[in-house]
């Protein structure tokens, strides 16, 4: 890139979007980006003659630093989780039960943490088709159906039972937490299913058992699909991400490859933010049909092991290593070291709107101290007092209105409002000047 691009780029896409990237807001998250007249003339970060050089950094930070060692980590607990409840499983019975299943359960809030940092970042052979291996490893929001799990487990006890033809909603992290964290041992289906009409004369030992023996071929799947997704990475996909725009590559061009980057950081806009929190405080506009009171503690993410909160904290933090192109998504804010950036903080300092990433990285770490707040109670008890009372409530809809002001209590709330200021940079200002488009599952959301 010449001097001359690096000076009038700035200026076009200033006046482009008349001189004004954000919404000029007293609120610190909304704060304005506009371009400062002193850096507009001198490029912040100077990249040599190859003006897709900050982009090419950013797709090989993406794959190297974050994503291969995310599936790897992934991967090697999947595989630690399985062996954990091979033991779990054999210590039934006896005086190590409980601290074997102890064991277990923190190895699956331990995968389940990779998992979760991963979600941010949803790309590569963990989508294609249909979302197979990702939907393998982990099937929220699909609902995980119990009384489906419960039949298989009677089934799986058949010498000629196959996991391969296992209905989806038995299957992953999700399922595993259910069979690892939910101590009733009472099957839930109607009495119209055949399989379970006995179960719940087995005596507790036996149940047990066949529970833990299922897990362990549930865990066996987990570690299955995400042996495949680390694989697939080292063995073709990453040269062919970071290779974009060459003949040695899939992708047109380095464009087609960031924009698969920037539909998957929507997931903070579509999942966390809607899903995981917006259906949760009864703010999304589809959980009126699924709950009828203010909030919707049904709608849950991880309800058998109360590891909701956690699941959005490290979303948050997967975002922010997506976003800077980290293992542990820090950076500088000192601008004499933009040179060691290489996520999309660098791209943007190349093109002079720091600014812009440090409002969006000052949010997000907002938004997770908010979480860290929020878990010093409860959730559920935080829910219920949603619920009990009106003007409660309504303090939330206010909280995520006015996020700019931390109220005790209603943390959440405002986390929802942080996190909107965010997404609302994302699908504006952020994509105008990485010049990509808005994903086909956000278009048309003015939420």
């Amino acid at each position: 890139m010449t001097r001359c691009q690096r000076i009038l780029l700035p200026i076009l896409l200033s006046l482009m979007m008349g001189g004004c990237l954000v919404d000029d807001s007293a609120s610190p998250e909304n704060s304005s980006t506009d371009v400062d007249e002193d850096v507009v003339d001198t490029a912040v970060v100077a990249v040599g003659e190859d003006e897709n050089e900050p982009f090419r950094r950013t797709l090989i930070g993406i794959s190297d630093d974050v994503l291969i060692p995310s599936y790897q980590a992934l991967f090697n607990n999947a595989q630690a989780l399985q062996s954990n409840i091979e033991a779990y499983c054999n210590a039934i019975g006896t005086d190590e039960e409980t601290t074997e299943l102890t064991t277990a359960q923190r190895a699956w809030q331990t995968t389940m943490q990779d998992l979760q940092k991963t979600l941010a970042l949803q790309i590569g052979p963990i989508t294609d088709n249909s979302n197979r291996l990702g939907g393998r490893i982990y099937s929220w929001p699909d609902a995980v159906s119990t009384c489906t799990i419960d039949r298989q487990i009677i089934l799986s006890e058949a010498d000629d039972y196959t996991f391969d033809t296992a209905p989806r909603q038995t299957r992953g992290l999700d399922a595993l937490e259910y069979l690892l964290f939910n101590d009733n041992l009472a099957h839930t289906c109607s009495s119209l299913i055949p399989e379970t009409t006995s179960w719940n004369a087995q005596t507790e030992l036996d149940r047990n058992q066949a529970r833990c023996n299922f897990a362990t071929i549930i865990a066996t799947d987990v570690t299955t699909n995400a042996t495949e997704v680390i694989t697939d990475w080292n063995n073709g996909y990453a040269d062919n991400f970071k290779n974009a725009g060459t003949v040695s590559s899939d992708f047109a061009n380095i464009n087609s490859a960031l924009n698969t980057v920037t539909d998957a950081l929507f997931f903070l806009d579509k999942e966390v933010k809607d899903r995981k929190l917006g259906s949760l405080l009864g703010f999304s506009n589809n959980s009126s049909d699924t709950c009828s009171s203010n909030v919707c503690p049904e709608l849950l993410e991880s309800p058998w092991s109360n590891n909701a909160l956690n699941n959005l904290q490290v979303n948050l933090n997967g975002f922010r290593s997506a976003f800077t192109a980290t293992t542990n998504g820090q950076t500088s804010s000192n601008i004499n070291d933009f040179e060691q950036w290489q996520g999309f903080d660098y791209i943007l300092a190349v093109r002079n709107f720091p600014d812009l990433s440090e409002t969006i990285l000052t949010n997000t770490d907002r938004a997770i101290e908010l979480i860290e707040l929020a878990k010093q109670t409860p959730l559920i008890d935080q829910l219920n007092a949603l619920n009990a009372s009106d003007a409660q409530y309504q303090a939330c809809v206010n909280a995520a209105s006015n996020s700019s002001t931390t109220i005790a209590g209603l943390e959440l709330c405002t986390a929802h409002g942080v996190i909107k200021s965010i997404t609302d940079l994302l699908k504006n200002d952020f994509l105008i000047l990485m010049t990509l488009s808005l994903p086909e599952r956000v278009e048309g959301d003015s939420d």
